[in-house]
């Protein structure tokens, strides 16, 4: 039974990326490469969070910080990927999808990677080799319980695929505006509602 549980979650929480990845990304090499480097990049803003961590005792506010500086982060990406392609002096993908859909997967797939590796990675493996955690189930069916790894797989699900979101609404704002400010407010506030609301949940 932990086996099995361990893999259905494990598909709950990383079965969409996957798909993603090798429907949009591995047939095109350079997608990869963005891939990677958007996961690396969704890295650098978590620790950059985390190094405030220590500095910050509201929650709150940590929240909101976190959420900033990962669409600042999704901002310094798109900058990038831009300067990127113009020194190279052509699009570095080719599909039926168009120009900014396809990077913008590429990236949104790093970063919901990342983020969800992050989040849920050391729940998977703590109970692949330790004991499974069980918590009491809603008080609707009484004492039923529920394997931890269940909402913690579908909470990863949501977030890497609010991730992906994110990732194609900052490409798409920062090919509509000329100023890249006004391409981070939108995401950013999404971010930080979606944030604030996995707290209140």
């Amino acid at each position: 039974m932990a086996g099995a549980l361990l893999i259905g979650a494990g598909l709950i929480a990383y079965g969409p990326l996957i798909a993603l990845f090798l429907g949009f990304v591995l047939p095109f090499p350079p997608m990869v490469i963005v891939c990677v480097s958007g996961a690396f990049c969704a890295t650098l803003a978590a620790l950059a969070s985390a190094v405030l961590w220590a500095g910050i005792p509201s929650v709150i506010a940590l929240l909101i910080i976190g959420a900033v500086l990962q669409e600042l982060m999704r901002v310094v990406f798109v900058v990038l990927y831009r300067r990127t392609e113009k020194g190279f002096g052509v699009a570095l993908h080719r599909s039926d999808l168009g120009d900014p859909l396809m990077p913008a997967m590429a990236a949104g797939v790093g970063f919901g990677a990342a983020h969800s590796l992050c989040m849920f990675g050391s729940v998977l493996f703590d109970s692949a080799i330790g004991p499974v955690v069980y918590y009491r189930a809603a008080p609707v069916v009484a004492g039923a319980v529920m394997p931890f790894l269940v909402p913690a797989s579908l909470n990863a699900l949501g977030f890497a695929l609010v991730n992906v979101r994110l990732t194609l609404l900052t490409f798409e704002m920062m090919t509509k505006c000329r100023r890249w400010y006004v391409a981070f407010l939108a995401p950013t506030a999404l971010h930080v509602l979606v944030a604030v609301m996995g707290l209140l949940m």
